[in-house]
């Protein structure tokens, strides 16, 4: 999920000890700090089967980061077979649907090779190797240290045969190179129907009891020496190093538990003072601006399936993020975070008193700098949760930009020519997703919230000058005539009439488009952002980097017996636990596992979210569950565990004690909606779905044996 763009917090670490097994561990940390625990809570594997390392094979060759870290996979099969999560395959499901082929209603099963498709834009990345480079860069000033990691690099890359990403560890304290090798033939092999794949939809999503079954098949190719290639029908499915065994043994509450994926982001050293400032202003304002895109796109979506569609994969993701900022906001209210972490800080405060340097004032200097910029991000976040996510705006950046060049050089045709071409590339896609009617009436939708809700001084001048013009004069409130306006640059923009922009794109002028409305829209907003907003944010950024970057030196010094884990940043991560119900509030209690049963007991088939597909029912009529059914013949859907996840996990395999896959994780619970902040053990949990209930579609729904004949499935 994209829960932070733009965010005031600063990657972190948290205060919570390895005690409680729950963090998110870099995986050769864990094997060298946390092996012992791992062991006390019943793994059974060594540490090199773990995490091998460079040259060996270890449960990280078998583990994927998919699409560059928008979640995670794993190999099932020595034939390149992916397991992850239904909706990390849905924008892949939903690019290959059409009205006449409609995969995310009906599902979508490939009985051989050859009727696999090629999905466009997915990718994974397999990880090669992770370097430390601190020691490196340690006693270079941030210029030159900045330099040598480049350079690390670039040599790693070994010519642009790797990908690598550079990860700054506890605020900059620490820096790590991981390598990468991308695969780019990726394939659709297997997706149940959204009814399976997405059952209790918005409603049940974070909640549990969960009955979701919340996974997709996907195949890497390669070429015919299993090196990465472009796609080509010449392409083979690939041989991992390493996949996973599949188990039927099933589980049992406090079974060990670990999962290996790449983990998003989380902010567990924010200050009380930061965590503050998300509760009480800035989460409100994304809920906002992504509640009016969503509640704009579900009124449209319902009237049109081809609407619905092509928006399917968009509003899934939005919906997510709304709902996570709701979720977390009335955790971090409910459990008084902000006194919680004040606590926290007196004990950081009482050894830093002692201590020269800037240990002693760096919590209160990050609150200063927190100050005032209540109006900043609100704007922040309209333009870029709410308005530039409107196709109109969206593409109107790219016109912008095409604008910029020729007013530069008005002479340069070549230079206009590959202004448009830029634009003209992207057309495609763009119009996939464009319906005039949505747009216009977001649009108009965030203007309103513009001018109601953002300090006059922070307003662009736009804003204004949309409400003096002839187009919104027949308005009587503002809503009125944003409206009216939206409706006239609709119809005259180059940016959303097609004709005018097949005429801009044939022969590109600056005359065309230095008055264009949406143009005009697009440059005023960000040009706003840019030159008024961006210099004194920026500043910010940059004076709380290095104070948390101090902050967090002072915490692992005053705490030198305590195991510190980093922030998750899309790398790599090792987490472990056990199965586990729990308590989330007063005489209510939840257990581990959901089952079919109650899947049914959810069934409504009046309502989109809640309907069980007759197959599925008919399966559980008749108790019709194969090999994949408990001893009491109950058929297990989903279950909970200890494990410490957030966005970018989804996808991760549960493994259990003997590295056998056991479950997909997809989803953390309501009560620890917080989590990404502050962990309480008792509460967080991930939900996965149970591995069985996965073949149990694949095979008795599906009849898809093709996919259980090729894993390595143990009894």
């Amino acid at each position: 999920m994209f829960k932070k763009l733009f965010s005031i917090a600063i990657v972190a670490i948290t205060l919570h000890s390895a005690t409680h097994a729950q963090g998110m561990w870099i995986p050769s940390t864990a094997v060298k700090d946390n092996f012992a625990e791992m062991q006390s809570m019943g793994l059974r594997l060594s540490g090199e089967e773990v995490y091998a390392g460079q040259d060996k094979v270890g449960l990280e060759d078998a583990i994927i980061r998919l699409n560059g870290g928008n979640c995670s996979a794993e190999f099932i099969s020595s034939q390149g077979l992916v397991l992850t999560n239904h909706h990390c395959g849905y924008d892949g499901v939903a690019s290959l649907s059409s009205v006449g082929s409609d995969f995310l209603t009906k599902g979508f099963w490939a009985f051989k090779f050859e009727e696999e498709l090629p999905i466009p834009d997915y990718y994974v990345s397999l990880l090669e190797r992770i370097e430390d480079v601190t020691e490196q860069v340690r006693d270079l000033d941030p210029a030159k240290a900045q330099g040598k990691l480049m350079e690390l690099a670039e040599k790693a890359k070994e010519g642009g045969k790797y990908t690598v990403d550079i990860k700054a560890m506890y605020a900059g304290n620490e820096f790590f190179l991981y390598v990468y090798r991308d695969y780019k033939d990726v394939r659709m092999v297997g997706a149940p129907p959204s009814s399976i794949g997405k059952f209790g939809g918005d409603t049940d999503n974070w909640m549990w009891p969960r009955h979701t079954g919340d996974f997709t098949m996907l195949r890497v190719y390669a070429d015919k020496n299993n090196e990465p290639a472009e796609y080509s029908k010449d392409n083979v499915p690939f041989k991992p190093k390493k996949y996973l065994p599949v188990s039927l043994k099933g589980i049992q509450e406090s079974d060990y538990a670990m999962i290996m994926g790449c983990p998003g982001s989380t902010d567990r050293y924010q200050t009380s003072d930061e965590i503050q400032f998300a509760m009480e202003k800035s989460n409100g304002a994304k809920i906002e601006a992504l509640g009016k895109r969503l509640e704009v796109m579900k009124k449209y979506m319902d009237k049109n399936d081809t609407i619905r569609i092509a928006l399917a994969s968009n509003y899934a993701s939005l919906a997510n993020t709304w709902k996570y900022f709701i979720g977390q906001t009335t955790m971090l209210k409910r459990h008084r975070i902000p006194d919680v972490k004040r606590e926290e800080e007196k004990a950081y405060q009482a050894w830093a008193n002692g201590q020269e340097g800037e240990y002693k004032n760096v919590i209160g200097k990050i609150a200063k700098l927190h100050e005032g910029y209540d109006g900043v991000d609100k704007f922040v976040t309209y333009t870029f949760y709410g308005l530039l996510g409107a196709s109109g705006p969206s593409l109107g950046r790219d016109f912008v930009r095409a604008k910029q060049a020729m007013e530069k050089d008005p002479k340069n045709v070549e230079g206009a020519k590959a202004a448009a071409a830029k634009i003209a590339g992207r057309l495609p896609e763009w119009k996939k997703e464009f319906f005039p009617n949505v747009d216009k009436e977001i649009v108009w939708n965030l203007l309103t919230m513009y001018k109601n809700n953002v300090r006059a001084d922070l307003q662009p001048a736009v804003i204004a000058e949309i409400l003096a013009s002839k187009a919104a004069a027949k308005g009587k409130t503002d809503e009125e005539k944003f409206r009216l306006w939206t409706e006239w640059a609709y119809s005259t923009s180059v940016v959303t009439n097609a004709k005018l922009r097949d005429a801009f794109l044939a022969a590109p002028t600056l005359k065309a488009i230095e008055k264009d409305p949406i143009v005009a829209l697009s440059e005023g907003v960000v040009k706003h952002f840019r030159e008024k907003l961006l210099p004194g944010y920026q500043g910010v950024q940059m004076q709380l980097e290095e104070l948390h970057k101090v902050y967090i030196d002072g915490l692992r010094k005053a705490n030198p017996d305590r195991k510190f884990y980093p922030d998750a940043n899309s790398s790599i991560r090792l987490t472990y636990g056990k199965v586990r119900s729990y308590d989330p509030q007063d005489a209510v209690h939840y257990d581990y596992m959901t089952t079919v049963d109650g899947l049914i007991a959810k069934e409504n088939n009046n309502d989109p979210e809640f309907i069980v597909p007759e197959r599925l029912h008919q399966l559980w009529a008749k108790k019709d569950y194969g090999q994949y059914a408990m001893p009491d013949g109950r058929m297990p859907v989903c279950f909970l565990t200890t494990n410490d996840i957030t966005g970018g996990n989804s996808g991760s395999a549960v493994i259990n004690a003997d590295g056998e896959i056991i479950g997909c994780a997809f989803d953390g619970n309501w009560e620890a909606m917080a989590g990404d902040i502050h962990v309480f053990p008792n509460l967080n949990r991930t939900i996965a779905v149970d591995i069985r209930y996965v073949l149990f579609i694949v095979e008795k729904y599906a009849g898809a044996m093709n996919l259980i004949n090729e894993m390595e499935i143990r009894k």
